[in-house]
């Protein structure tokens, strides 16, 4: 037992990059880096790298880009969501959130991965109908 808590601590502590792909997205000249989660979901857009994406900004709190994966099946994120979460919304569109949201309103969310915590604040220079590119980090 003592041998799985310390295989555990030292994967959280190595941020868990075991289970996550990691990536760097540009736009508007910005550059964040980001970690993928390695789920069935994710792959599919792992297997597309590199993507880019025509973005727009909705609402203050998010920026979407069409890129249709199959999400039939997947249930939506019960919990809340955070500023920097890269969801895809189960409608089928990628999501970069710029602001938290309740949990309530996160029910068609799935979260695949999370912009690095340094980055969070560039977000907001993303532009209303900006281009993005995801690609895999080096």
């Amino acid at each position: 037992m003592k041998k799985l808590i310390l295989l555990l601590a030292l994967l959280c502590a190595l941020g868990c990059s075991v289970f996550a792909e990691r990536v760097k997205i540009t736009s508007g000249g910005q550059t964040f880096n980001a970690r993928i989660e390695r789920t069935e979901l994710s792959s599919q857009m792992l297997d597309r790298l590199p993507l880019e994406l025509d973005m727009t900004k909705l609402y203050s709190f998010l920026i979407y880009g069409d890129r249709a994966i199959d999400v039939s099946g997947v249930k939506g994120f019960r919990g809340g969501l955070k500023k920097g979460d890269i969801t895809y919304c189960t409608y089928g569109y990628l999501i970069i959130l710029t602001e938290d949201q309740p949990a309530g309103q996160s029910s068609r969310f799935v979260k695949v991965g999370q912009i690095d915590g340094n980055d969070i604040p560039k977000l907001n220079s993303i532009s209303r109908g900006g281009k993005i590119k995801i690609e895999r980090a080096e």
